[in-house]
């Protein structure tokens, strides 16, 4: 592409061409009307002169009459004559002068307009030259540019299309993709409106559900119970020990100052027994009248704690397994028991697959 020099030095020359024409066409209406002047002034003297000819040769012929007539009548009328014919020939000189005159200054304006003339059309075609070949050489150089910006632009337009064509493949292949992920949400979004209705429930009636279903203690511990002693007692070799007082009883059985705790529900209990001696003894746990080996302490202190998987109707007691009778402090609370179900029976938990 030309660059900005070259185009304001393009346009300096296109306007230096057209001042050239304007002067050019001003000089040529100068000349023009300097002829029409010139030769206006060249025919008014033209008949100036043919004018005072003939006023002279008028005047010649009155003369050649006036001696003819003078010769004929008289010869006493010499001298008369004589002097006519000088006058005449003195007039005809002075008419010639000035006709030679006049015919020499016509012919130095005619040769000044010719010079003019000359001079002004050598100028106005040298002008003329000058500005052809600036505007042929201007041409030539608009040529050059046109052609070398006309290869640049096929060339980028090739480059443009490629270009182009690579854009438009990559545009196919997104909306493709498009098209997949957009089939992919809509089959995704059936599976998750399948599940929600499969899956559907409404939480109160699960709720309802779950507490009725008595392997899960939804609703809390099922079965509880705590026993304490306030007062003294003396407890003989293989005797069980007495809970006078309950608290707190939820579904197991026990009479008051009884030795025995009657399980009501099946399941997984937690047991916690102390006692307090005044001297060391041995005190052991019986399940149905059977001996728990695990729970045997001998102590002053005693702390019994057990996880047992009961069944209903089993009945727990605790009794003196030592060779000599032993005796509870008073005073204080010296015994305390507390029974209560953490979990269902595992039996009773267990899904088909387990079973299985």
């Amino acid at each position: 592409m030309p660059s900005e020099d070259q185009k304001n030095c393009d346009d300096d020359k296109k306007k230096t061409c057209d001042d050239d024409k304007k002067k050019n066409c001003e000089d040529k209406k100068k000349n023009c009307e300097d002829k029409k002047k010139k030769h206006r002034k060249h025919s008014s003297s033209s008949s100036s002169s043919s004018g005072s000819s003939s006023s002279s040769s008028s005047s010649g012929s009155s003369s050649s009459s006036s001696s003819s007539g003078s010769s004929s009548s008289s010869s006493s009328s010499g001298s008369s004559s004589s002097s006519g014919s000088s006058s005449s020939s003195k007039s005809s000189r002075s008419s010639k002068s000035s006709k030679s005159s006049r015919s020499s200054k016509s012919s130095k304006s005619s040769r000044s307009f010719k010079s003019s003339k000359s001079s002004r059309s050598s100028s106005s075609s040298k002008s003329s030259c000058s500005a052809r070949k600036e505007i042929k050489y201007v041409k030539d150089k608009l040529e050059n540019e046109i052609k070398r910006v006309e290869h640049i632009d096929t060339a980028n337009v090739h480059k443009l299309e490629n270009q182009i064509k690579k854009i438009d493949e990559t545009e196919n292949k997104i909306k493709n993709q498009m098209q997949k992920l957009d089939h992919n949400d809509d089959n995704l979004k059936k599976e998750i409106k399948k599940i929600k209705h499969e899956y559907h429930f409404d939480y109160k009636k699960m709720i309802k559900h779950l507490k009725k279903d008595k392997r899960i203690l939804l609703n809390g511990c099922t079965a509880y119970a705590t026993y304490y002693n306030l007062d003294s007692q003396n407890v003989g070799v293989g005797q069980m020990l007495l809970l006078e007082y309950e608290l707190n009883n939820k579904n197991i059985k026990h009479a008051n100052n009884s030795p025995n705790v009657v399980i009501c529900e099946d399941g997984t209990y937690i047991i916690n027994f102390t006692v307090l001696l005044t001297q060391p003894e041995t005190v052991s746990l019986y399940l149905n009248n059977t001996i728990d080996n695990t729970s045997t302490t001998v102590d002053q202190t005693i702390n019994i704690n057990r996880v047992l998987v009961l069944n209903k109707d089993d009945v727990l007691s605790f009794r003196n397994n030592s060779s000599n009778p032993l005796t509870t402090l008073s005073g204080t609370k010296n015994l305390e028991l507390t029974v209560w179900k953490i979990a269902q029976n595992p039996n009773v938990c267990k899904d088909s697959s387990d079973s299985e």
